[in-house]
């Protein structure tokens, strides 16, 4: 069967790749853009960036075929037009029918209304048929849909795509390259574009100065360039592109040490040639704030660059449900707006402090005022936790995003806003987040049909999420999963090689399981702390069970869980089992007579521990993820991701060795059932990249 199968396929594929001619579609007299070629002799000029910056591309290609053209040439495009044009036709009538059908039954309730005594009446509404984007037929819709029409080659785009690529070369260095363009016509009607570049000599940077009045930012920048040897702009090629990024990372390190506002259009390069040696010398010029005047809207100013701090923060908790009485007579009341910007009116407030416990005085820098309506659902103390700009503090663009991602990865709020405000009387800023809770209560459900090389099986999922059900942003998560399946079985010969009948693809399995698992902020049960705010860790507790019925067999499995997690930056994840009990499973299986006695008869040690009880109880449990689909600023489309988990189990068990019985297996047992004792360790590593076209 499978033979056929693949048999069939093939014919199909040959008989599209005979009868699509990849130049059907081009016009006479014009050429298919087969493909770009650039020929460089530095190395430095990276072959796909130069390939990128080619205006026209041709068609997509995969493994050497171009799929989509060949999906447009399958069809013969006039008649699909004729088709089209008898199908609006078509569509008309059938939409004049409905009017028709819409008019007469509107008469009917006119003349009802009317008979009543009624002035007003509900009209039908009949839904036609959309005739501006109507719904294309299966070979219309492969055609276009699908498929691509053929690449054309310009001489026009040909000229623009030259001129970009002696742009580009300048860009890096080589002010005197010079990039000729030339086009190989085929006899099948076919072009190839070639560009050749003869890049030259390059220019290098061979020295830099700081040109700025502040001394302050003088010393900030400095302290960027020291930083990293990739900060440097002194004895490396000249590049524009990279000087661009130079002025981005600059920027980015000025904001974070305190420079609000800070641009890298501060940032100017002053650009000094020599012909001679080939030399470039760059002046960074760093220039002052220009903002917009409060006192005249259409005037700006000029402001010094200077460092900022935190004198204040507010938390605005843009919600009514918990608001007694009607929040919109209370706003008239107060005289003010019911909306606040793009967010609900807070007009009730609670400010949180903390006692410091050496100096028994309030830690001023952990004040937050706290708005809300009605009564405070979420405990002070964890909307703090989440704060990384404290009062006092040094304005730090990198810790005003991380408190933007900690109250996201809170769960609690569907919508996070923050506003910063300049405070000139101190010279300091006042931050305000803006938090919209999510849905306390939400319940989910997910039917599912499976097929693995033929064996189906049905299943559905139902999901239920508490949020914030302690008060202390705590999630609850109740699971019920189950289904039935086909399953292969077990055996499906005898002892002596005969197949057993059986054996079929009815559904044989039933499967259900709960679980509950419950996400606590901190290290629960410790009590928060610094260390605690910094690393911003999860407790995660969970406990499932899960029911599987065969006919050979039935299967019990209970797990708990016992887990923290921490987050480092965007890009990785720390998991840690709790000490002593990171997890704790106990399978309990109930075979039947013939399935047991089959099994001794094979005598393999795999299967019949396989298919036996077993407790494992994991004394620690490590995981780390590292996925660069999350970095910020990636060149690259290239994703990487790295998962490595370690674990160790038994060995607790195993110390109380001297009182524990053996199986007959060998095994130790704990409670009457054999444990497991091992470490290991499981990596996961996978990279991929998007093919070229």
């Amino acid at each position: 069967m499978i033979k056929f199968k693949l048999t069939y396929i093939l014919l199909i594929l040959t008989i599209s790749f005979v009868a699509c001619k990849q130049t059907k579609y081009v016009p006479e007299g014009k050429f298919l853009l087969k493909k770009n070629r650039v020929d460089h002799k530095k190395d430095k000029l990276e072959g796909d960036d130069l390939l990128e910056i080619i205006r026209q591309q041709p068609n997509y290609r995969s493994f050497g075929v171009k799929w989509k053209l060949m999906a447009y040439n399958t069809f013969d495009s006039t008649k699909i037009a004729l088709k089209r044009d008898q199908k609006n036709i078509q569509l008309r009538e059938k939409n004049h029918k409905k009017l028709l059908r819409q008019d007469k039954i509107n008469n009917r309730r006119i003349a009802k209304a009317r008979k009543k005594g009624d002035t007003l009446y509900s009209p039908k509404l009949i839904k036609l048929y959309d005739t501006i984007e109507p719904r294309k037929f299966i070979r219309e819709w492969y055609m276009y849909k699908i498929g691509r029409p053929p690449v054309i080659f310009d001489s026009i785009v040909f000229q623009k795509s030259q001129e970009q690529l002696e742009a580009f070369i300048r860009r890096k260095g080589y002010y005197y390259g010079e990039v000729h363009g030339g086009t190989y016509y085929k006899t099948n009607r076919k072009a190839i574009v070639i560009f050749t570049i003869d890049a030259g000599k390059r220019y290098f940077i061979d020295s830099s100065y700081i040109s700025t009045e502040n001394d302050s930012v003088r010393v900030s920048y400095q302290k960027f360039i020291d930083l990293s040897n990739k900060n440097k702009i002194t004895n490396i090629p000249f590049d524009i592109d990279f000087l661009d990024d130079h002025r981005y990372n600059a920027a980015k390190f000025m904001r974070n040490e305190g420079y609000y506002g800070f641009s890298k259009n501060h940032i100017k390069f002053l650009i000094d040639t020599n012909n001679r040696d080939m030399t470039v010398t760059v002046g960074v010029e760093i220039g002052p704030r220009i903002i917009q005047s409060k006192e005249h809207n259409d005037s700006l100013i000029t402001l010094p660059q200077k460092k900022m701090y935190i004198k204040k923060v507010y938390l605005h908790i843009a919600d009514t449900t918990y608001f007694k009485g009607s929040f919109v007579d209370k706003t008239r009341e107060l005289g003010v707006p019911v909306l606040d910007g793009h967010f609900i009116r807070t007009i009730d407030s609670t400010e949180y402090t903390i006692m410091n416990k050496k100096s028994r005085e309030i830690d001023s820098s952990r004040t937050v005022l706290v708005y809300h309506n009605g009564k405070l659902q979420i405990r002070e103390r964890v909307l703090e936790n989440q704060n990384n700009l404290e009062v006092g503090d040094l304005y730090s663009e990198l810790l005003l995003e991380q408190t933007y991602l900690n109250y996201l990865r809170l769960g609690m709020f569907q919508a996070v806003k923050t506003i910063l405000n300049e405070n000139e009387s101190d010279e300091g800023l006042v931050a305000h987040y803006s938090l919209v809770p999510s849905k306390k209560q939400t319940i989910g459900f997910e039917p599912r049909a499976t097929n693995s090389n033929g064996f189906l099986g049905v299943a559905a999922s139902i999901n239920y999420i508490n949020r914030n059900i302690f008060h202390g942003a705590e999630q609850l998560t109740v699971t019920i999963s189950g289904g039935f399946a086909s399953q292969p079985p077990i055996f499906d010969k005898t002892v002596d090689g005969e197949p057993i009948k059986t054996a079929s693809r009815s559904f044989n399995t039933f499967e259900i399981g709960p679980s509950v698992k419950l996400e606590i902020p901190g290290l629960f049960p410790l009590k928060n702390s610094r260390l605690t705010k910094k690393l911003r860790p999860k407790t995660i507790i969970s406990v499932a069970y899960n029911f599987q019925n065969r006919n050979d067999f039935k299967r019990g499995t209970f797990q708990a869980g016992y887990l923290y997690e921490f987050r480092h930056k965007k890009t990785m994840i720390f998991k840690l089992g709790l000490p002593g009990v990171s997890v704790v499973k106990y399978v309990n299986i109930t075979k039947s007579t013939e399935f047991e006695k089959r099994l001794n008869d094979l005598n393999d040690l795999f299967l019949i521990n396989a298919y036996s009880s077993q407790f494992i109880w994991q004394d620690a449990k490590f995981i780390f993820e590292y996925n660069l689909k999350e970095k910020d600023r990636r060149k690259r489309n290239h994703q990487l991701y790295f998962k490595s988990s370690f674990d160790i189990a038994g060995n607790i068990l195993s110390a109380f060795s001297a009182s524990q019985d053996t199986s007959s297996t060998g095994q130790r047992e704990f409670l009457g059932v054999p444990y497991s004792q091992f470490a290991r360790l499981d990596n996961v590593l996978i990279i991929s990249n998007p093919m070229r076209k």
